[in-house]
């Protein structure tokens, strides 16, 4: 399952200055049906201040935007 909470993403952006701060903003990296491997990231954020990338980065542990768990349906890279 994954589960990708809009209203957590904007919040991110918005903590980190977004749309004010012309350098910040939130990007998503996998798109729906896109595999993801392990510890590939799903999403970056960006921030003109570090203290805004900070808040951002704390949202996002506590609120977890995007979440991707069960089944594995088949492995890749192996060998």
């Amino acid at each position: 399952m994954i589960a990708v909470n809009n209203k957590t993403i904007m919040r991110l952006a918005r903590s980190a200055g977004a749309p004010k701060d012309k350098g910040a903003g939130v990007y998503v990296h996998k798109k729906r049906g896109e595999v993801v491997k392990v510890g590939e990231p799903l999403l970056t954020i960006y921030a003109e201040k570090e203290w805004k990338l900070d808040n951002a980065i704390e949202i996002a542990r506590i609120e977890k935007p995007i979440v991707v768990s069960g089944m594995i349906l088949e492995v890749f890279g192996r060998g």
